[in-house]
């Protein structure tokens, strides 16, 4: 800036002898090369936005997706920013290049990083003549532009950010080999439908690797680059293949290509083999979840420059607790049971719908897409939005059994969609808390909200957590409990029974077996609705859960994450383990980052009374709502569990456990509405509990599995025994079944009151005179 002040003081000096006009053109000129100078001097010193440095540019091969893998060492998946493979240069085929240089910088290996003349042309024939002159960009300053971005997009901003690719282009040219920016390029430049790069391109559009490409299929996808929508082969095939001659012409007036075979390829149709199974879990729900938890996990910690890990570009090596192979059985279990639940709900309907008794379900589903926001951003009215949710365009289609293309309108598919059940899959082992699978819904592309997550009414799988409650409170799991029809007048509520059938009296093993209401609500009274909820917390519920009596038959709405951690806190005699993703993270280079560590756990209840609770929760898959996994399923595995059903069918539910893992099932649809009209389809044994069998159907032929699925729970001490030896059930003697039918339907809330307390007594004095 000295200089600079210098050199303007001494221009000024000189100037007040010479000629007006001539003392005004040095003015003139000299101010212009001093704001030329002042504007170059600002650009480099970061005033308009960092220009990537040496270090930066470096750096530009450590920009890549993290490796995940399981836990026996397969590779899962990757963590990304944006979907980018790598390919090096040598697997790259000749033609690819060819078509790449003929068409996007011809000078390439001729100039160092900015070809000016190319933007010479751009000046002369663009600017001055107004004609088309192409593009100036060099591939450098592209990879500058795809690797770093634009933080600005218009107008004077767009040339400041052209001219900082310029200079960073020049830099990069001086790190790197003309072929290695070629391989860093084809890695790292978009080809439309949120696809990066020549891998995932070559397997979107052709379903093979980039080496196996036929030069015709290399020419589209170069073609691809100058407008990805304009020249999608899928969307736009006459474009796509016009775009694909002009390549074979660039390549042909560059001398890759002789006029005969240049006309032949011309000449041939446009060809592509879509991959429809690339549009599905690019980033499944279990690898963001494991992302999540890599960022708390290395929250506080730096790389060697200070800055913190970016989870998705810094190539970190993360090893997860999933069992892929365990993953991979409960994907196929829950693909397989949907597709016959989504015919099965079809076919319930008929040819109505829900939101025709209740359009306000159809309306918020059209206010909450994507497309409807964009379109009000944009200003259109709702006359123009209709329209154009009416028009009937190409687009990839979830169904149950298999995604489709198909031509349909923007609201026939929310319809669609809206009317798709969707379903969670979660199992974990006990001791260790370790997650073996996560399955967020059936589709991620198309379900991108996480279903394990989701909070539903749980139904009768949180009657176990009842029952716990009341062995804590010192109630024995052989004394039996009345099944009686009682009014509850403090809350004017009086619960029903499943099957509406009453009398007799219950074990604990048997009430939970057959899920009786009644049962659950009585032991709810004798525990405190305040216990409960305190030990709900303790095995692993962080939702609230309201102090009402009806949450003994599952009102509280909680996720498939908690309900598994509890049952997972009984399997484990008692011992809550924290439930972990991740049992390490490494570097690119190899450096531990985190290295996970065996917890104990707390104990959240007493080790007989969870031991008691495997027990009933057994009687459940043996001789209760759970028994199909015997007769259908015909699994013999050592199994305990516990169905539920929410009030009108709108949640299936099913968590199952063996001594070594706990595994459970949400199965419903985005809106309580959009259900199952009977029980013969909506209860939890058919829409959840086949999920899980299936499941381990696929397991019990994987010997490899056997650690999950082969373990026998460990018999029980005698005195723990000889508590749980007493029948299920207990008719009601001639004089209890007189006190039983003391009932009139028609009777006020006052009355029947009054009768329950009359029955009270009366039963109370026929125990002691028995």
């Amino acid at each position: 800036m000295a200089m600079l002040t210098h050199v303007t003081t001494r221009t000024h000096q000189w100037v007040k002898d010479k000629k007006p006009f001539w003392r005004w053109v040095i003015y003139v000129s000299s101010s212009a090369i001093a704001l030329f100078l002042l504007f170059f001097f600002f650009l480099f010193a970061g005033v308009f936005g960092a220009i990537p440095n040496r270090a930066d540019l470096s750096n530009l091969e450590a920009l890549q997706a993290s490796d995940v893998y399981d836990r026996n060492g397969a590779v899962l998946g990757k963590l990304f920013e944006v979907n980018r493979s790598y390919v090096p240069f040598k697997s790259l085929p000749t033609h690819l290049v060819q078509a790449l240089l003929a068409t996007e910088d011809e000078r390439f290996y001729k100039h160092r990083g900015v070809d000016f003349r190319a933007l010479g042309r751009v000046l002369v024939k663009g600017v001055l003549g107004g004609q088309q002159a192409g593009g100036g960009s060099t591939i450098s300053q592209q990879l500058i532009k795809n690797t770093f971005g634009r933080r600005q997009k218009r107008s004077f901003g767009l040339v400041i950010e052209k001219l900082k690719e310029l200079v960073a282009a020049r830099r990069l040219e001086r790190l790197y080999d003309k072929d290695k920016i070629l391989e860093l390029y084809l890695n790292t430049v978009p080809f439309g439908e949120n696809i990066y790069g020549i891998d995932a391109a070559s397997d979107r559009f052709f379903s093979k690797a980039p080496e196996k490409l036929q030069i015709e299929e290399s020419a589209v996808l170069v073609g691809l680059l100058k407008a990805n929508t304009t020249y999608n082969p899928r969307l736009h095939p006459d474009a796509s293949r016009g775009r694909r001659n002009i390549v074979f012409g660039q390549m042909a007036r560059n001398g890759y290509l002789e006029e005969a075979e240049h006309n032949k390829l011309c000449a041939l149709p446009l060809e592509i083999d879509y991959n429809l199974a690339s549009l599905s879990n690019h980033q499944p729900h279990y690898l963001l979840a494991i992302a999540r938890e890599t960022e708390k996990l290395l929250e506080g910690k730096t790389k060697r420059d200070g800055k913190p890990y970016d989870v998705r570009n810094d190539g970190l090596r993360i090893y997860s607790t999933i069992d892929q192979s365990l993953q991979r059985a409960a994907e196929q279990a829950m693909h397989t049971h949907i597709a016959l639940l989504q015919r099965q709900l079809e076919g319930d309907w008929g040819r109505a719908r829900p939101w025709g008794n209740e359009p306000g379900l159809l309306q918020q589903a059209i206010s909450q897409s994507a497309r409807y926001k964009y379109l009000k951003k944009k200003g259109l009215d709702l006359d123009q939005i209709a329209k154009i949710f009416g028009k009937p365009v190409p687009m990839a289609m979830y169904y149950a059994d298999r995604p489709r293309l198909v031509r349909s309108s923007p609201l026939d598919s929310i319809k669609h969609l809206l009317f798709q059940l969707k379903a969670g899959f979660l199992a974990v082992e006990n001791h260790s808390g370790a997650v073996l699978t996560w399955v967020g819904s059936p589709n991620y592309e198309h379900f991108k909200f996480d279903y394990l997550r989701a909070r539903r009414q749980v139904a009768s799988t949180f009657k176990p957590i009842v029952y716990a409650a009341a062995l804590e409170a010192g109630y024995k799991p052989c004394q039996y409990f009345r099944n009686d029809q009682i009014a509850y007048s403090d809350y004017n509520w009086q619960p029903d029974n499943y099957n509406n059938t009453y009398g007799g009296k219950y074990s604990m093993a048997g009430a939970l077996a057959q899920s009786v209401n009644t049962v659950a609500v009585d032991l709810l009274y004798k525990a405190k609705k305040e216990q409960v909820i305190e030990l709900a917390a303790k095995l692993g519920i962080e939702n609230p859960i309201p102090a009402l009596p009806s949450i003994a038959l599952g009102v509280a709405d909680l996720s498939l994450l908690e309900l598994v951690k509890a049952y997972s806190t009984m399997a484990n005699e008692g011992m809550n383990v924290p439930m972990r993703l991740i049992d390490k993270i490494e570097d690119k280079n190899g450096e531990t980052l985190y290295q996970a560590v065996w917890e104990e756990g707390i104990r959240a209840m007493d080790q007989d009374h969870a031991r008691i609770m495997v027990e009933l929760l057994r009687a459940v898959v043996d001789r209760g709502t759970a028994v199909k996994l015997r007769k259908e399923y015909r699994l013999n595995n050592d199994l305990a569990g516990k169905t539920g059903t929410s009030q009108g069918y709108s949640d299936g539910w099913f968590v199952g456990f063996t001594p070594t893992m706990t595994a459970g099932v949400w199965v419903g649809a985005d809106q309580p509405s959009i259900h199952f009209r009977s029980s013969r389809y909506g209860q939890g044994a058919h829409m959840a509990l086949p999920i899980f069998a299936l499941w381990m159907q696929t397991l019990n032929k994987d010997t490899a599995a056997n650690r999950y699925t082969r373990q026998m729970f460990a018999p029980l001490e005698p005195d723990l025994a000889e508590m749980l030896d007493c029948e299920d059930f207990v008719e009601d003697s001639g004089i209890e079944k007189f006190f039983n039918n003391m009932r009139d339907k028609n009777m006020s809330d006052d009355r029947i009151e009054r009768r329950n307390r009359r029955k009270k007594i009366l039963r109370s004095i026929f125990e002691f005179l028995e």
